[in-house]
């Protein structure tokens, strides 16, 4: 699904070849003749700044400049005009009356895609427009207009006659997706489609390959692929401080050749849908074969499905429009290749901390979570080693507990062999390990996979117990005291309170906040993870999650920093809404520089680069969300609701700050996680230190795309200078 409409790479590529067809010829004359015809249709001297001189005619062309984001002259005036325009715009999006810059760089993929796997005359078309796009870029917005389209396209092909070397080479990804095409004997069938310059794939093509993958996983066995998976992959990944492994996308644009990335989230999602397979605990020959293929095969798949790119300038590029659609990929991308994990430390501390004091009293809670033994038998199941099979009898020796305990214990967190991700069938269906950390292999004996992977399946099988609004609101709680209890014993000072107790209209309440001799950070905690629904892919879902947990966040950061300004940069910090008198002054006088950081309990994929979350909030205010499915529109109305509420704060804020530009809102914005928050509290050594270890991928666009890699890069860099 793209957002550029079904028919606008269609009407382009149409407009293209009718326009140039009769001035192909012009290519194969001199370059004195070139320059004569240039010199004579666009009335230049010569040909030095002949681009420019076209581009400027381009530039005439333009619907609209810079959309959406002009947060400059915010005259009541200004705005009318400014959401007339935007409104406009929208209006001809949606009836497809206008394309972008974007769409041009699509219309080059569509004719290279075309020429290599439907054997058209396709070469040149793709150079001509690419090399146009490269000039152009994707900032404008051009009318579909037959008359416009026909100037446009001959703007193109003439910078093409005379610049057409610095067209750099772009088709390393195409080149594999379309190998990939054809190592699977897609090419002659009809199960993809080559559509606004992408390859979908029919749902027959990806059930297909999905079960070729899941044949061999059967065939091998899913414990033995996956002892494979952590001696071979895992285990040279593995990092000691984190206790993690560091499985990240690499994104650097020094890569020759980059690999792509082997599934891994994919694969074991299936081997645990295969467990009952003999385990073999040594490798033949016929073993390793089936693994190389598999995993072959499996990197094949990412090629085809096109979802992977190695430039780090990807994440970058995204624009209101493609909004939808970069969420959508990436979530396909972390779903296949990138788990998300968690360390043994991490996982006790908030088990005991958060966990334990807020389900200890809640009505619903089994008694077996109350007893002593609980935390202890989940620590002990965290020590394992990965693939481990626990035994009632050796678990209950160990922790000289019952047996009795020890079954009623496994039996709470596991799975029926038969049932352990049945309903696995592709790459979109959602599957039971990440609501259940064990597989019940027989009576005595449970399979865990590993305590990075599978650990806080033991925090999400305690929510589903317990779900109930006390106890999610007892578990927040519980996570802001955990915050500033690790703050309080590394001897970081911090602020938090209410401000403006009798002023309904201007009050709120600081989470936390940070300062050092030049930045001021306002933290917001939620406690809001993502939901089960990220693996199938559930967009909407995805969406409302994230206007709960960094969207809502960041409307109360940016209410803060509003309350600065109306308070000559000052803001009283009171304990409790009813006190008298404040027990902590927040003093920006100076003008520090203020940093806006949402924290959610839970890892949150892609969406914690510092990238990525300024990307998101920077088009809040001009966006408003709907659903294909109407029954599903309700969903989405907080999303909205919120990004009203930011539109408007935008504009209370540009009142009091003249010439206002997005970067002076947005640019300070990032999204992290507990887990992130906590080592970045463990590896620093001071509130500068700790600050520079939340914020610096706000500025710098790491190759990782993984706080715990980049944050290592960042540390082992600044060692080395």
């Amino acid at each position: 699904m793209t957002l550029s409409g079904s028919n606008i790479i269609e009407k382009l590529k149409s407009s293209f070849i009718e326009t140039i067809k009769d001035s192909i010829y012009l290519l194969n004359v001199s370059n004195d003749e070139k320059e004569k015809y240039i010199f004579s249709k666009y009335q230049i001297v010569n040909t030095l700044n002949f681009d420019k001189q076209l581009l400027n005619n381009v530039k005439q062309l333009a619907v609209l400049e810079n959309y959406p984001i002009d947060y400059e002259k915010y005259s009541q005036e200004d705005k009318n005009k400014h959401n007339e325009k935007i409104y406009s715009m929208s209006t001809k999006i949606k009836s497809e009356d206008v394309f972008t810059g974007h769409n041009i760089l699509e219309l080059a993929h569509q004719f290279y895609y075309e020429q290599h796997l439907l054997d058209s005359s396709n070469e040149l078309y793709y150079k001509i427009v690419h090399n146009f796009w490269c000039h152009i870029g994707n900032v404008n917005y051009y009318s579909v207009d037959k008359n416009a389209m026909k100037n446009f396209f001959e703007i193109g092909f003439d910078l093409y006659l005379i610049t057409n070397t610095m067209c750099p080479d772009i088709t390393e990804a195409m080149d594999k997706t379309i190998s990939a095409i054809k190592y699977f004997n897609l090419e002659h069938n009809k199960d993809y489609d080559i559509r606004n310059g992408s390859i979908s794939l029919t749902e027959n093509a990806e059930n297909k390959i999905h079960n070729q993958l899941e044949e061999l996983i059967s065939k091998v066995g899913g414990r033995t692929i996956l002892k494979l998976l952590f001696e071979n992959e895992f285990q040279p990944k593995y990092n000691k401080q984190f206790e993690l492994y560091m499985i990240t996308k690499n994104k650097q644009l020094s890569l020759k050749s980059p690999q792509t990335p082997i599934p891994y989230n994919y694969i074991m999602k299936m081997c645990l849908k295969h467990l009952d397979k003999d385990f073999v605990p040594f490798l033949t020959p016929a073993i390793e074969h089936d693994y190389i293929k598999l995993i072959k095969d499996s990197m094949n798949f990412i090629d085809v499905l096109g979802i992977y790119s190695s430039n780090p300038m990807s994440e970058t590029q995204m624009d209101s429009l493609g909004l939808i659609d970069f969420i959508a990929d990436n979530t396909i991308f972390e779903n296949l290749c990138i788990p998300n994990q968690y360390s043994k430390t991490f996982l006790n501390l908030i088990l005991s901390k958060i966990y334990f004091p807020a389900y200890i009293n809640n009505e619903k809670c089994p008694n077996l979570y109350k007893t002593s033994s609980f935390l202890k038998l989940i620590s002990a199941v965290y020590s394992e080693k990965p693939c481990s099979i626990l035994n009632i009898k050796k678990l209950a020796k160990q922790v000289r507990v019952k047996n009795s305990t020890i079954r009623e214990f496994l039996d709470c967190f596991s799975i029926d062999l038969k049932d352990s991700n049945a309903g696995f069938e592709n790459m979109f269906n959602s599957t039971t390990s990440s609501h259940k950390p064990l597989v019940k292999l027989n009576s005595q004996d449970y399979f865990f996979l590993s305590t990075q992977f599978s650990g806080y399946a033991f925090c999400n099988n305690i929510q589903d117990q317990l779900q109930s609004r006390q106890f999610s609101r007892d578990l927040g709680l519980n996570l802001e005291v955990f915050v500033k209890d690790i703050l309080s014993k590394n001897n970081y000072s911090y602020k938090f309170g209410h401000y403006s107790p009798k002023d309904q209209e201007n009050e709120g309440e600081c989470d936390l906040i940070l300062e050092d001799e030049n930045r001021i950070l306002f933290i917001e905690l939620k406690n809001c993870g993502l939901p089960y629904e990220f693996e199938n892919t559930d967009i909407v879902t995805i969406l409302s999650c994230l206007g709960e947990g960094m969207l809502k966040a960041q409307k109360q950061i940016l209410h803060h920093k509003l309350h600065l300004i109306k308070n000559n940069q000052k803001i009283m910090l009171y304990k409790d809404v009813n006190d008298e008198a404040p027990f902590s002054v927040l003093d920006n006088s100076n003008n520090k520089r203020i940093y806006s950081i949402s924290i959610c309990s839970s890892e949150y994929a892609f969406f914690t680069s510092g990238t990525i979350a300024k990307r998101l909030t920077e088009n809040m205010p001009n966006m408003t969300f709907h659903a294909y499915d109407k029954n599903r529109e309700n969903e989405l109305r907080n999303l909205n609701k919120l990004s009203g509420q930011i539109r408007t704060l935008v504009e209370d804020y540009s009142q009091y700050k003249k010439d206002l530009s997005s970067d002076d809102l947005f640019f300070c914005t990032t999204f992290k996680t507990l887990q992130q928050f906590y080592y970045a509290i463990k590896l620093s050594n001071n509130i500068s230190e700790l600050i520079d270890y939340l914020v610096f991928d706000i500025s710098i666009i790491f190759p990782f795309f993984d706080y715990y890699a980049n944050l290592l890069s960042k540390i082992n860099l600044e060692k080395s200078v």
